[in-house]
């Protein structure tokens, strides 16, 4: 898996995805937010009280909200771009899985 994912929206960056371990089905990353994922971090927010509380639909319907923004993970070099996936950020830390 790449050490380092950019989160995108269209060709913005939202944040910078770094270093990388596993814990099956997630990667795990150390998360850098960037000016423009203010805009979003509340929807994350949202969506991770509702996984939280273990409230499952309370939690899809907060992701659809956060899938319908079409943010992909992209390489930084390019050559990976990741369309599908669940992605969870709490503060500086961020883990995905590949849908």
């Amino acid at each position: 898996m790449q050490q380092q994912w950019h989160l995108m929206k269209g060709n913005v960056l939202l944040g910078r995805l770094t270093g990388g371990r596993v814990d099956q089905p997630f990667y795990i990353y150390d998360f850098k937010r960037e000016p423009a994922f203010d805009d979003y971090e509340p929807l994350f927010a949202a969506e991770l009280r509702s996984l939280n509380k273990d409230d499952m639909n309370a939690w899809v319907r907060d992701y659809q909200r956060i899938e319908n923004l079409g943010l992909t993970l992209v390489a930084p070099d390019g050559a990976a771009i990741v369309s599908e996936f669940i992605l969870h950020v709490d503060n500086r830390e961020a883990w995905f899985r590949i849908a």
